[in-house]
């Protein structure tokens, strides 16, 4: 299974569950959410399991709403998407923004080389089929936000300006069943106080009103 996990993230938005959405079921398509969790370390006790011959970590809904009700565990919440079966969505809200990549020295100065960079959150879901009650498709979710700029000091008393980032996502391909929360990642970070926190990608999957 390809697996591309971004390893840096930034501290997340939302503590709690109760500005998560709830999304209702589409008339003839899949509906996607997915959630950056982070986790303080000992919160997490969800066991590795199999569901529809899948491994994985699969809790029940109680089970993943008390982990994200307890008062340490932070939220942010991707777009939505609603996808049919063959078919791709992409929910883009990211905006495009023009910054400093990279830098030549030019008669003793600095100039500036910039890129475009895209910053805010998007999901792409493309859905491959539907198998024995599994959906198998392919997840895309990231997130980039600008923190600031960096004084990078050259020659001769000069300095250039460079901008630094925190980012979160992952573009994988998964199976697994309907209406259940999985959780993929796990990455460990250190915090400046000392403590340890889980870094995870919480997906699950909405079947259509009309999904026998």
């Amino acid at each position: 299974m390809k697996k591309t996990i971004i390893g840096i993230f930034i501290t997340a938005l939302i503590s709690g569950c109760t500005t998560t959405s709830t999304p209702k079921a589409h008339e003839a398509k899949y509906t996607f959410q997915c959630l950056h969790v982070t986790i303080p370390s000992g919160t997490l006790k969800i066991p590795y399991t199999q569901q529809n011959g899948q491994s994985g970590m699969f809790p029940t809904q109680s089970q993943f709403e008390e982990i994200l009700n307890d008062p340490g565990t932070e939220v942010m919440e991707f777009p939505i998407v609603s996808v049919g079966i063959g078919k791709s969505v992409t929910n883009d809200q990211t905006k495009a923004v023009s910054l400093p990549e990279d830098y030549d020295i030019v008669d003793g100065k600095p100039v500036v080389k910039e890129k475009i960079c895209k910053l805010g959150c998007s999901t792409s879901v493309t859905v491959n089929k539907v198998e024995n009650g599994a959906i198998c498709y392919h997840l895309n979710v990231s997130y980039q936000e600008l923190l600031g700029f960096n004084e990078n000091k050259i020659e001769n008393g000069l300095s250039v300006k460079m901008p630094f980032f925190k980012k979160r996502g992952i573009d994988t391909d998964l199976t697994g069943p309907p209406n259940s929360w999985t959780m993929m990642g796990g990455l460990i970070d250190q915090r400046s106080d000392g403590t340890s926190v889980h870094n995870l990608i919480c997906m699950r999957v909405i079947p259509p009103i009309t999904a026998k």
